[in-house]
């Protein structure tokens, strides 16, 4: 298996071993790119712990079918999926729209080190904008009752608990598509009639493969594009570097014709391919800065019947409208739609809060079916435009970020009830939060799409053992969670229970305890502020804090380079401006521990850990201090970014949101 990664200084985009997780490599411009590491090694969350014996089934599976896909060898209704329980890596996020909209509060702190005085840091907060308010009677202060671990802390369930199984939804059908299915390209067509998985194309409604592209079709790149038409009688597929785009064509009376398409002068690689009607095909290539757009009559091939240049366009940054008729694309200061007919602009969205850079951030665009509106994730916020370029509604830090290796974009569900986030986010426009979340094994995303308002299909199995199922969305337990949160009912934490913080922080290298203490303080409640959760002191429940930094290893650091050991050179051999010496630090380690309790109840109810140790780059002088600075700086991006529980309720008969889904064993 590979992993995808980025190299931040010339933006090569390239495929590494998933043996380099977790290690840095170099990019043949000579920067230094650190590959993702296993997500259980960096980002770990404990289970929720409810009451054993509650009359939750466990997982089990049964017979039966649907009238969406139910394919070949008839395979029924599939075992139940158990609820995930390992939260995606968020490092990196960036908050959106706002700061933290409260003001918030300094901790007290309380210094319990031999020789160290008790004081309280006094910290003027910054201007905000009016927040949720707490429920009457409750204030937004926090006790913090510190004390100085000597080791990492990692939260532990009591031996008494037992993690709850849940049915929160099914695979509803699946069957094999070969080989390739584990990591199988998925293209379904305008309308959703018809999908095109690797090279075959099937009738969503039963599931048979109608025709398939013969093997070898095409440039036969892993990573080519693919695309289906509306009345599933033309597939397209490009290679990557863009040189080759070719269309495969089958009538019912005049037989099949393959021939390939012209791509436009200086275009490099392909970035995005889809059908826009029925004969009409788009194609985005990267052009130098910009990019180039094609779009193609297929009965008529020979000439690109319109070309015009955009931004940078690919699959995340662009969307194609259901009637065909435009064209979206987020570029690093705008979002702009294009006329696809005459090649013009037609609309700018108007920026967001923080200004238009925001729109560097896009990893995904939708527009709505009615095309009445256009969605967008910008870094981890999910914000709704007009048709007209009017902003409807701004969700800050609502999503997580997406991966390198993450296979989806933004795709909204036909009902307008919300979106697909990322290929594994379901956000509700409803509840305004994340309602449902599908966990992939770790350096894999499931590659993911849209079929209904009800179901999703998913692609996974093992190489030799490809493949795919139609999950449903589980729109019942969502429903009886949503209408729990409605009614108030008794619960851990929700929007309309406050909660309270304590900090257990050890002594900092470099800083003070009250400084990083009140830091820590201060990116946790603006987090939770933004869920609608507020932060009061002497709550029944309390979000439990452990801070730890000890120092690490002896590190290297080269301007340019980055970390690491010079690169070994044969005698002789030109040496890189980026091979000399670099400057030896030590490296802070940070252990974050968040563990959710209640007074008086023994039980684990939910915690999570972050761990971080040198950052990928360095601003400013090489010592050991602006080390762990910067180090700590990426914490606290990290607390902001990560998904926290929205809503758990005491009863175990009501499900707790964020739903999840385990889909490592598909």
């Amino acid at each position: 298996m590979s992993i995808e990664v980025t190299c931040d200084d010339c933006g090569r985009e390239f495929r590494v071993a998933e043996t380099s997780a977790g290690k840095k490599i170099r990019c043949k411009c000579g920067a230094p790119v650190r590959v993702p590491a296993d997500d259980g090694e960096d980002y770990e969350e404990v289970a929720p712990v409810r009451p054993s014996g509650s009359g939750r089934r466990p997982k089990s599976k049964g017979a039966g079918s649907m009238n969406g896909l139910v394919i070949g060898g008839g395979v029924g209704l599939v075992a139940m999926i158990v609820i995930g329980l390992v939260l995606s890596q968020s490092g990196g996020n960036q908050p959106l729209p706002a700061p933290p909209q409260t003001a918030q509060t300094v901790p007290a702190v309380t210094n319990t080190v031999p020789g160290a005085t008790n004081t309280t840091p006094s910290v003027v907060p910054a201007p905000v904008n009016p927040s949720p308010k707490p429920p009457a009677g409750t204030t937004n202060t926090t006790p913090t009752v510190p004390t100085q671990p000597t080791v990492p802390i990692k939260p532990t369930a009591p031996a008494a608990a037992a993690v709850v199984e849940t049915r929160w939804q099914t695979v509803e059908s699946k069957f094999q598509v070969g080989h390739s299915g584990k990591d199988a390209k998925i293209a379904i067509a305008p309308g959703g009639k018809f999908v095109a998985i690797d090279r075959g194309i099937h009738d969503t409604a039963s599931g048979d493969e109608l025709w398939a592209a013969p093997a070898g079709f095409g440039g036969g790149d892993k990573n080519a594009l693919q695309a289906v038409n509306s009345d599933g009688t033309c597939f397209a597929e490009g290679d990557e570097s863009g040189q080759k785009l070719t269309i495969y064509f089958k009538e019912k009376v005049a037989g099949e014709t393959k021939f390939d398409l012209p791509t436009p002068n200086g275009a490099s690689k392909l970035t995005m391919l889809q059908f826009s009607e029925t004969k009409r095909l788009v194609a985005a290539f990267t052009s130098g800065a910009s990019a180039r757009v094609a779009a193609y009559d297929i009965e008529k091939p020979k000439k690109a019947s319109k070309e015009f240049t955009t931004e940078i366009c690919n699959s995340r940054s662009g969307a194609i409208s259901d009637d065909g008729k435009f064209l979206a694309v987020a570029s690093a200061q705008s979002l702009k739609v294009y006329d696809l007919v005459k090649g013009v602009s037609a609309a700018t969205m108007a920026a967001p809060a923080n200004g238009p850079q925001a729109f560097q951030s896009c990893s995904g665009v939708a527009f709505s079916p009615d095309n009445e509106e256009l969605a967008a994730v910008l870094a981890t916020g999910l914000l709704v435009w007009s048709n007209r370029g009017k902003l409807l509604e701004e969700w800050g830090d609502s999503v997580s970020a997406a991966h390198l290796f993450s296979r989806g974009g933004l795709a909204g569900l036909p009902d307008k009830s919300g979106w697909l986030v990322h290929g594994h986010q379901l956000f509700d426009r409803a509840t305004k939060m994340v309602v449902w979340e599908l966990h992939s094994a770790p350096h894999y995303n499931h590659p993911v799409v849209v079929l209904d308002a009800d179901h999703v299909i998913v692609s996974g199995g093992s190489p030799n053992n490809g493949q795919v199922a139609a999950i449903k969305i589980p729109r019942d337990e969502l429903a009886k969670a949503t209408k729990a949160i409605a009614d108030k009912v008794d619960c851990v934490i929700g929007p309309y229970s406050p909660i309270s913080i304590v900090y257990e922080v050890g002594e900092p290298r470099f800083a003070s305890r009250q400084d990083v203490t009140n830091q820590l303080h201060t990116t946790l409640t603006g987090r939770l502020t933004k869920l609608g959760i507020s932060v009061a002191e002497n709550q029944p429940v309390i979000l439990k804090v452990v801070y730890t930094e000890v120092a690490g290893q002896t590190i290297e650091y080269t301007e340019g380079r980055g970390f690491g050991p010079p690169i070994p050179r044969p005698p002789g051999f030109p040496r890189s401006p980026f091979d000399k010496p670099g400057t030896k630090v030590v490296e802070t380690k940070h252990v974050y521990s968040i563990v959710l309790e209640r007074k008086g109840d023994a039980r684990l109810w939910w915690a999570a850990n972050i761990t971080q140790e040198a950052p990928d780059n360095l601003k400013g002088d090489t010592t050991e201090v602006n080390v762990r600075n910067t180090s700590f700086e990426a914490v606290k991006l990290r607390i902001g970014g990560f998904v926290l529980p929205r809503f758990i309720p005491v009863d175990p008969a009501i499900p707790s949101l964020p739903l999840k889904s385990d889909l490592g064993g598909l």
